[in-house]
């Protein structure tokens, strides 16, 4: 799985590449809430940018994990949640985060 998910990530980096999009990779232990929201500051991002998995609807916000929900609540920056697809989840229950 781990495999998989590292060859993701290099094709999407390659066409961040190809399209002038900027973007830098930090691998960070400690608390994933805290650990994000010092990284967002130090670097002076412009946005966070979170995935998670959830219901569709009205309880999408509900159903936000625990550090999502608190990224988007503690966040002095816009931070933009994007949905998993669920073919994905079928495919790889367990991401890498």
């Amino acid at each position: 799985r781990v495999h998989i998910q590292l060859e993701r990530f290099f094709k999407s980096a390659a066409a961040f590449e190809l399209n002038g999009i900027r973007y830098r990779t930090i691998v960070e232990t400690g608390d994933p809430k805290r650990k994000v929201l010092d990284v967002a500051e130090l670097m002076a991002a412009e946005m966070i940018v979170i995935g998670f998995v959830g219901l569709k609807g009205v309880g999408k916000f509900r159903a936000l994990g625990n550090v999502a929900r608190a990224i988007v609540e503690e966040s002095k920056i816009p931070v933009l949640v994007v949905p998993q697809e669920q073919k994905e989840l079928r495919a790889a229950p367990y991401q890498l985060a």
